[in-house]
């Protein structure tokens, strides 16, 4: 796929996101895609394998966020049309009234117009801070491990 079109999946992933849009949202993705979060807080699972697991993570997200926005954001492309950067400030609304405002660095990995890595770097204490007060364990209980299967 040509690096335009990848682009505009790009912009579609944050149109998608900020519309809460989930099922828009996670056919950008391809079955077998994964998420990495590098730069993670302690007890925040770090991966995420599989578009389920990604899905999953996102429901609990929006569970928890009432707004999203996202200002920018700036695409970069790069000598590799199947890789796209992203630079970008997030704001969202959270359903306890506060607000997490983080930036952001993504990098997506495309394959045949869908996305097979996402890779995000951010704040993780930003994150934490936001969410629980500075308690990365009770993030972790926000946000449980997304590749184990769902409670029944």
């Amino acid at each position: 796929m040509q690096q335009g079109s990848n682009v505009k999946q790009a912009r579609r992933f944050f149109e998608t996101l900020m519309a809460k849009d989930l099922p828009g949202w996670v056919g950008l993705f391809a079955e077998d895609a994964d998420m990495e979060l590098p730069f993670h807080p302690p007890g925040f699972h770090a991966e995420r394998h599989g578009r389920a697991a990604i899905e999953r993570t996102m429901r609990e997200a929006f569970a928890v966020w009432e707004t999203v926005e996202f200002t920018g954001p700036v695409i970069y492309e790069t000598t590799d049309p199947d890789v796209v950067v992203v630079e970008t400030t997030g704001d969202m609304k959270l359903s306890t009234g506060g607000h997490y405002a983080n930036t952001f660095i993504m990098l997506f990995f495309f394959r045949d117009g869908e996305i097979a890595l996402w890779r995000e770097y951010l704040n993780p204490l930003v994150l934490v801070d936001a969410h629980t007060g500075g308690d990365a364990q009770k993030l972790a209980e926000l946000f449980p491990d997304p590749n184990e299967p769902a409670a029944s």
